[in-house]
């Protein structure tokens, strides 16, 4: 008996920590892989912070994406991925990606169409307060 509630213990904590993982909205890529949005706009340090908080990391678009086009077929998203976004008070606008198109200017990805690529050159770049945490 004792060992029964030991288990069902384990079950739980661990079930909880699953999803406790992602404290953004989740939402699925064009390939059906899962990905962590901030509910808030942040600069670059904090929204790698942040998804380092949820376990993850934020998104390599190379890995992601293959060659670095103008557009990332993984995030064009269903109208119905679109709407869950919205509906979980999430927005369609850029995410900031964890890999650097220069040392101070990292890659940023449109959830809307996915557009992606960078609006500024030098440091001030990853100082922008107007991108959301992208993780994986």
């Amino acid at each position: 008996m004792k060992k029964l509630i030991l288990l069902t213990l384990a079950i739980l904590m661990i079930s909880s920590i699953a999803h406790a993982e992602c404290k953004g909205i989740t939402f699925k890529g064009k390939s059906g892989a899962s990905y962590c949005l901030s509910k808030h706009p942040m600069n670059w340090y904090s929204a790698s912070a942040w998804c380092q908080a949820q376990g993850m990391n934020l998104v390599d678009v190379t890995k992601v994406c293959g060659s670095l086009t103008s557009t990332c077929s993984e995030f064009k998203l269903s109208d119905e991925e679109k709407t869950k976004i919205k509906s979980q008070g999430g927005t369609l606008y850029w995410s900031w990606s964890g890999i650097s198109w220069t040392v101070s200017a990292p890659y940023c990805v449109n959830i809307a169409d996915g557009g992606f690529g960078t609006s500024g050159y030098g440091n001030p770049e990853r100082s922008r307060t107007d991108r959301y945490a992208l993780c994986q």
